[in-house]
């Protein structure tokens, strides 16, 4: 019973008629920044703190965005092969 009940409450929780925006991609011009610094420092894809800051005042995208990206990134572009 107590299973039923907690999906119950999981299926009330969706977002539809919410008012929730859908997710939106990056800005083109940001990806191409970030990807340019990608393939800059392919060998070693992981930006610093500082690096971070700049990226983030060159894209116009938060901290939290641009790790996001370069997190990925690594997984669908960068691969190293092991």
């Amino acid at each position: 019973e107590e299973r039923a009940s907690g999906l119950q409450l999981g299926s009330e929780g969706g977002d539809a008629g919410r008012g929730k925006s859908r997710r939106a991609n990056l800005p083109r011009s940001a990806v191409d920044v970030l990807r340019g610094w990608m393939e800059s420092n392919w060998g070693r894809p992981f930006p610093s703190e500082r690096e971070k800051s700049a990226l983030a005042e060159t894209t116009s995208l938060t901290i939290s965005q641009i790790n996001n990206w370069f997190v990925n990134a690594r997984k669908r572009i960068w691969r190293p092969k092991v």
